[in-house]
């Protein structure tokens, strides 16, 4: 016979109606609630604190509709999917990378989603470009260093570009190239 498992709770807030791309989980310093982010292919990453960090907060077989859903709109002009996304490590804000088929970067401070702190549009080097589908090169990965000072993005031509934040900017420091000739 079937196994059938009952959940003890149901997240019901992430509601998009389109494909997700990427989902990272995150705790903020003393938060008693994980908090949840998709990459979406309508162009928004959603954040939500819905999820309870200790078990035993849990009620058993509910629903747990009482959340804050954030949503982030990476692209405002609603071309671009959101491929991937990654909470900062030690930040004092509960700040998030997302990177899209738009090649832009966009850092985001979760509990001010109407804009992103910074922005960076990679630029595809026509002299340097390998073959590819989408032009100019979307996002594929995004990973964050354990300190949280640099940023790296892994991109659909093959590169790979590492950013720094200053405050709250995003400095392109170095575009690697030949990763994959070696």
């Amino acid at each position: 016979s079937p196994i059938i498992r009952e959940f003890d709770f149901q997240v019901t807030t992430l509601d998009g109606g389109e494909e997700i791309n990427q989902i990272q989980l995150t705790t903020h310093q003393t938060a008693k609630r994980i908090y949840m982010a998709t990459a979406d292919d309508d162009g928004i990453s959603r954040v939500t604190d819905v999820i309870p960090n200790r078990r035993n907060s849990i009620s058993s077989k509910s629903s747990l509709q009482e959340s804050n859903e954030i949503l982030l709109q990476h692209d405002t002009s609603g071309a671009g999917l959101v491929t991937s996304l990654a909470f900062r490590p030690k930040a004092k804000n509960l700040d998030l990378a997302t990177g899209g088929t738009d090649s832009t970067i966009c850092l985001w401070d979760v509990h001010r989603p109407k804009r992103p702190s910074s922005t960076i549009t990679i630029q595809r080097d026509e002299e340097e470009a390998v073959n590819q589908i989408c032009n100019p090169p979307f996002i594929n990965s995004l990973a964050w260093s354990p300190s949280g000072r640099l940023l790296s993005a892994a991109l659909g031509d093959g590169t790979a570009v590492v950013m720094e934040v200053d405050g709250r900017t995003l400095v392109e420091k170095c575009l690697l190239r030949g990763g994959h000739d070696a």
